[in-house]
């Protein structure tokens, strides 16, 4: 039975396996050629059922997927180090960085070298995602290591994780 645009579809219940379902009120505005369209076919409220279930579930897929890009990228791991020493107690790093980049909002954008008590030795900023390049390879020159300090600890960190991925401990040769 069509019902004027104006008016909402009454509502009816539909059985299912065995099961009653009750159709929910549809919006006059959003749903109107849907009601007209699916009167006029074959299965009228069954088809409305369908529709309304098939754009419930796209939306809620569409928010699930827009909401949670945060946490597929996982947190900024070193998968290697290399250490060159270039002059008394001076040393360049090349570190090799693994992070499931995803764009601006989310990507590797910095690692560290740190000394046996924690204190930050040199900083290595990256200033643009590597969603293509993964891992990527970066290096650091001119890192002061103070006397007395014979392993340093490399971290990386990401834009929205911070540090917590995996760390490379690395003792310095002469």
């Amino acid at each position: 039975m069509l019902t004027p645009r104006t008016q909402r579809p009454q509502r009816r219940a539909i059985s299912n396996a065995g099961k009653a379902f009750k159709l929910r009120k549809i919006p006059k505005v959003y749903f109107a050629f849907l009601v007209e369209l699916s009167e006029r076919k074959r299965g009228g409220v069954r088809k409305i059922y369908f529709v309304q279930k098939l754009i419930f579930n796209f939306c809620a897929l569409i928010f699930v997927l827009s909401s949670s890009t945060a946490c597929f990228a996982g947190e900024a791991d070193v998968l290697a180090v290399k250490i060159q020493k270039t002059g008394e107690q001076t040393f360049n790093f090349t570190v090799t960085v693994k992070h499931g980049d995803e764009g601006w909002d989310h990507y590797a954008n910095q690692w560290e070298v740190l000394g046996n008590d924690g204190a930050v030795l040199g900083t290595r900023v990256l200033y643009h995602p590597h969603v293509g390049e993964q891992p990527f390879t970066r290096s650091l020159s001119g890192v002061k290591i103070p006397e007395g300090v014979s392993t340093v600890t490399v971290r990386a960190r990401d834009s929205v994780h911070g540090y917590g991925g995996k760390e490379m401990r690395v003792e310095l040769k002469d």
